[in-house]
């Protein structure tokens, strides 16, 4: 009897189709996982930066409501007021108070800068105009 000679192709190619097909399976399972662990870390994310904007600006809405018209129109009284606020929160790093210029928006802002979250926060007067804005900088360690 001759002796089998042995082939140069790779062994894959002789597996049979159950072998191939678990093959595949493996790879769409495994792929699926990433995917939705990558989901998963990205809607974890998602959800502490909404936690720290609103929770921003809760103490925002706060100390602007508390503000009667005399007290609107001195910025040194916002400026005082604004540096009792490191006791509200204990993630608050600073609370600055500017004057407002004509390019103050009307409306809240949120951004995320390195490692901390600042939210930028006009107070209005009784017309809805900025009169000045209130900056809140939290940290996001957690």
């Amino acid at each position: 009897m001759p002796a089998r000679r042995r082939s140069l192709r790779p062994p894959l190619p002789r597996a049979g189709l159950e072998t191939r097909l678990i093959a595949a399976v493996a790879a769409v399972v495994l792929l699926c996982g990433g995917f939705l662990a990558y989901r998963a870390v990205a809607a974890v994310g998602d959800a502490y930066r909404w936690t720290g904007e609103a929770e921003a600006a809760t103490v925002a809405r706060g100390f602007a409501r508390a503000l009667d018209s005399r007290t609107l129109g001195d910025i040194t009284q916002l400026r005082a007021r604004a540096e009792r606020l490191g006791g509200v929160h204990p993630d608050l790093i600073a609370a600055t108070v500017s004057p407002a210029d004509p390019a103050t928006p009307h409306t809240a802002r949120y951004a995320r800068v390195g490692d901390a979250g600042e939210l930028v926060h006009p107070l209005l007067d009784g017309r809805g105009r900025p009169v000045a804005t209130l900056g809140l900088r939290f940290a996001l360690d957690e």
